[in-house]
């Protein structure tokens, strides 16, 4: 990724989470009592980083994440460039050192300003929730009676930044398969929508048919993007996520790992 192309990356992601911190305050005052939200660092966190316009942000992601890691890819593979790193240097090491700067550049900033939102919010508002029973009506906050707020706050980050890689490598494979640029970007958005529509709805229909209360209405609710927006099924959407995470990461290193057949299928 080109230093300008991530620097409009990252200015575009703290423009996105300045607008939320905006809106959050905005809605608390609007709120009369009984229903007035709870304003707490927990709430402030979640609302910021999981709410207001990331709820219409998250369907571009498909594309921003394109245009960030696939055409940084792009020029490292395609055309007689690979051809003539592996004169030099190890084909193994060229895609594990893209692959990993992929990831950094994509996960680093979401990552860094979801920290300093936590931290400007614990230090500014206060710590406890009123009812913590009815967290998600009162404060915004997703609560999970299995962990403490802090807890939840490290899981659902730990979540989101497992999307993030999911996300990566699904667009990896995509670029692998169809090795066009432009096409890539618009089949990944096109591809995660209609894996979303296809899971969310046999979830569905799978859902009573499980005898587990927590597992059928986590099934009946699962959508893909609960990995950047937050769901109050923290574990099943950690566990669901860390295996396609798994998955996805198999089939690209199956699907990267033969260099003779990469030069031959990128070269111009």
């Amino acid at each position: 990724m080109k230093k300008r192309e991530f620097s409009i990356y990252v200015l575009a992601i703290i423009s996105v989470y300045l607008v939320n911190i905006f809106m959050f305050f905005i809605n608390v005052n609007k709120v009369s009592y009984p229903f007035k939200k709870d304003i707490n660092c927990y709430s402030f966190w979640e609302y910021s980083t999981h709410n207001g316009i990331l709820t219409v942000f998250m369907f571009l992601l498909p594309i921003i994440i394109s245009l960030i890691t696939i055409k940084n890819i792009n020029t490292k593979i395609y055309g007689s460039y690979l051809r003539n790193y592996l004169i030099r240097d190890d084909y193994k090491k060229l895609i594990k050192k893209e692959y990993l700067s992929c990831l950094v550049k994509t996960i680093t900033p979401y990552v860094i300003i979801s920290i300093l939102i936590f931290i400007f919010g614990f230090i500014f508002l206060k710590h406890d929730i009123t009812n913590i029973k009815y967290a998600d009506l009162y404060s915004n906050f997703i609560y999970d009676p299995m962990f403490s707020p802090p807890i939840v706050i490290l899981l659902e980050t730990i979540i989101s930044i497992i999307f993030f890689i999911s996300l990566v490598n699904i667009e990896l494979i995509i670029y692998r398969v169809i090795k066009k640029l432009g096409l890539t970007i618009i089949f990944s958005f096109v591809s995660i929508n209609v894996l979303n529509f296809i899971t969310s709805y046999l979830f569905k229909i799978i859902s009573p048919l499980i005898n587990n209360k927590y597992i059928s209405e986590a099934l009946y609710s699962f959508n893909i993007y609960h990995g950047f927006i937050g769901t109050k099924y923290i574990m099943f959407t950690l566990v669901v996520f860390s295996l396609i995470c798994i998955l996805s990461f198999i089939l690209l290193k199956k699907m990267y790992s033969n260099k003779e057949r990469m030069i031959l299928d990128f070269e111009q």
